[in-house]
């Protein structure tokens, strides 16, 4: 499945969090098996966020803290949304949606970070055929 970086980042947070629920083991499995696979690519792109402050966009202060100045923050932003933006091919397991037990609970906005993993149990092709409307 093609993710973009954006929502890889995003989904591995989610599974973290979502990650320390008690749940069937079917859903579990696919879960700790996306965690595994988002987490190098979540990584890399972290070491590359702080790479850019580091290297190019960011001044030292106290310490090892760096700022990323107002005049430099739209150009940083810019290359941030690049690498965001980009596309990666992802062996990724999906859930049936009622897999999931009653007393599993995910937050709205970890669901809405992984749409892309959860499926209503259709194929694909039923998916798309458009519903008739109760009469």
């Amino acid at each position: 499945m093609k993710l973009k970086l954006s929502q890889i980042v995003n989904g591995y947070s989610a599974l973290m969090a979502v990650g320390t629920e008690k749940m069937p083991i079917k859903p579990a499995y696919s879960l700790q098996r996306n965690m595994r696979l988002l987490q190098p690519e979540a990584e890399q792109f972290e070491k590359t966020r702080v790479d850019l402050i580091k290297t190019k966009y960011g001044k030292q202060g106290d310490g090892d803290s760096y700022t990323v100045s107002a005049d430099q923050l739209p150009a940083f932003q810019k290359q941030i949304e690049e690498l965001l933006s980009v596309e990666i091919d992802v062996d990724v397991h999906t859930i049936k949606i009622v897999e999931l037990s009653d007393k599993f609970e995910i937050s709205p906005v970890a669901l809405m970070n992984l749409d892309w993993m959860f499926t209503n149990g259709e194929t694909p092709e039923a998916s798309k055929k458009p519903r008739r409307r109760a009469k």
